[in-house]
């Protein structure tokens, strides 16, 4: 868990190679400050209810990833209510949500579950 205090903080997350195997995501982030999540290879190998990332953030920008999990949810993400996001390009195996919602247009399309 990487916490960064309020304000003006950015918080980048790129080009990692991530495996795990347990009952907890393989990434989680909680902040308030901007995100970039982007080229990341992460997997979690365990049959579990956890996601292979979980990503709470102030804004965030997530791109170019490829998250493997091995239940039906890849990737959730926790915004604040105004909380700006771009979802795009990732390749993912299981769902993603936002705010407990599936991800919706134009991001769905923007995105691929294998």
């Amino acid at each position: 868990m990487i916490r960064l205090p309020a304000g003006d903080s950015q918080l980048t997350l790129q080009g990692n190679q991530l495996e795990s195997y347990g009952q907890s995501a393989t990434v989680r982030i909680g902040t308030r400050a901007s995100c970039v999540f982007s080229n990341n290879q992460c997997v979690l190998d365990l049959q579990t209810d956890q996601p292979v990332a979980a990503v709470g953030a102030g804004a965030l920008v997530a791109s170019g990833n490829y998250l493997q999990a091995p239940g039906d949810l890849a990737f959730v993400i926790t915004l604040p209510a105004a909380g700006a996001f771009t979802v795009l390009g990732n390749i993912t195996r299981g769902q993603i949500r936002v705010n407990g919602a599936p991800l919706t247009a134009p991001w769905q399309q923007l995105n691929v579950a294998a």
